[in-house]
């Protein structure tokens, strides 16, 4: 399989994370694609070791779409298709309801360098969800959300 490149639309989002995490990511393709439903992001693995993330582009350029959801989206996909991360507690980005979540834009500093292994997690005890979004159990890395 032939990894495309990854589109210039999501080049500042890769440099802020690479930068952050201290190497490269390889590989990998990140790409617009039309998902069904209301399934706006979502990682495949392959056998030979390729990742394809594609990310709806009618989530993207959404008027409702800040570059904070844009932000969480593509740093949530890259903690499954790089990191290898699953979703895990509520007060790290790899939790599975966070687009929209107001939460996140107040420290959103700590959450990035959480997800790359650079800080302590939160005691996610005092966590109380302010917002849900459904998502879809059965393909890890799909976040759902009503526009």
């Amino acid at each position: 399989m032939d990894i495309e490149p990854i589109d210039s639309e999501f080049s500042s989002y890769i440099k802020t994370y690479v930068e952050l995490k201290g190497s490269g990511i390889r590989n990998m393709s990140i790409l617009f694609h039309t998902l069904p439903g209301s399934v706006i992001g979502v990682c495949y693995y392959y056998s030979n070791g390729d990742r394809e993330i594609y990310i709806d582009p009618s989530f993207w350029y959404h008027d409702n779409t800040t570059y904070l959801d844009r932000e969480l989206l593509i740093f949530h996909e890259l903690g499954h298709c790089d990191l290898g991360r699953d979703h895990e507690e509520p007060l790290s980005i790899m939790e599975k309801y966070h687009i929209g979540d107001s939460r996140y834009s107040s420290d959103i500093e700590y959450y990035k360098r959480e997800l790359v292994g650079l800080a302590k997690k939160k005691d996610s005890s005092l966590f109380s969800p302010t917002k849900a979004h459904t998502h879809n159990e059965e393909c890890s890395g799909i976040i759902r959300r009503d526009l």
